[in-house]
């Protein structure tokens, strides 16, 4: 259990870019929603 195979790693390494890439566009994009509400509300998401 303790050696984990090469697949194993690769595939942890993508999953975690992947997790990366979608919280760093998440963060983007709520900041883009913020940064329009100082214009107008009511709340719209786009």
């Amino acid at each position: 259990e303790a050696a984990t195979s090469k697949g194993d790693v690769g595939k942890r390494r993508i999953i975690c870019l992947v997790g990366l890439g979608l919280v760093v566009f998440f963060f983007s994009f709520l900041l883009s929603i913020f940064r329009s509400k100082y214009h107008g509300y009511p709340y719209r998401a786009f």
